[in-house]
């Protein structure tokens, strides 16, 4: 279990309509029929990923498969797989092959946030998921930084989404350096300022600052 579920990527960080990714084209030539191994360099899969075919106008798909059937790969190399079918009868034309982006974002979560994990040793680790979850701070970090990884391994083409993607993509260093922060024990949340009865004894609040503030570091307790 992530600290951040694809939901929460969808609406601490980017959109789902942003994660609309194109299929990549698959050549005749690089589908080997009597196998099933079909050739797409660096496709950057997993054995976690899903999988469908897409047809373009007048094209036809290898013997067997089905559009809008998802496909478990099998990885076989960097460049190499296939999905389950022994053989093809016919290699087809005229189509491609596109990753689900739900099954991919949430497999980077999981990544990303033991990545994240590895910075919170000042603050004991595993970190115990309270009643009302994980920290905000946390949440949103894994989040952004789960979309970021899933927008560069990913073919997104809406064009729409451009300036929330380069937003993003420009909180990068912010993300880093709050990571270096929760390893020396920047809080994660709110914590009392003293245990007595006074009207003054709140909590101590220590906001998340804006990514785009330059001096936020300056102002940390």
């Amino acid at each position: 279990m992530g600290l951040c579920s694809p939901d929460d990527v969808f609406t601490l960080a980017l959109a789902a309509p942003a994660f609309v990714s194109r299929a990549r084209p698959v050549a005749p030539a690089d589908v080997d029929g009597p196998s099933g191994v079909i050739r797409l360099r660096a496709h950057g899969m997993s054995d976690d990923d899903a999988l469908t075919f897409e047809v373009t106008p007048g094209g036809s798909l290898p013997t067997g498969v089905s559009s809008f059937q998802p496909y478990a790969p099998t990885v076989l190399s960097f460049d190499l797989f296939h999905v389950g079918i022994p053989s093809f009868a016919s290699v087809g034309s005229g189509w491609g092959i596109a990753v689900d982006p739900l099954r991919r974002i949430a497999r980077i979560a999981e990544e990303v946030s033991a990545q994240i994990i590895q910075h919170l040793t000042a603050h004991g680790v595993p970190i115990p998921v309270p009643p009302a979850g994980y920290p905000l701070v946390l949440v949103g970090l894994a989040a952004r930084m789960t979309a970021r990884a899933a927008v560069n391994s990913l073919q997104v083409e809406n064009p729409v989404y451009r300036a929330s993607v380069d937003r993003l993509l420009a909180q990068e260093e912010f993300d880093r350096l709050m990571l270096e922060e929760f390893r020396k024990g920047w809080p994660l949340s709110p914590s009392p300022t003293d245990a007595t009865d006074e009207a003054d004894n709140g909590a101590r609040i220590v906001p998340v600052p804006a990514w785009d503030d330059p001096d936020w570091m300056g102002r940390l307790p």
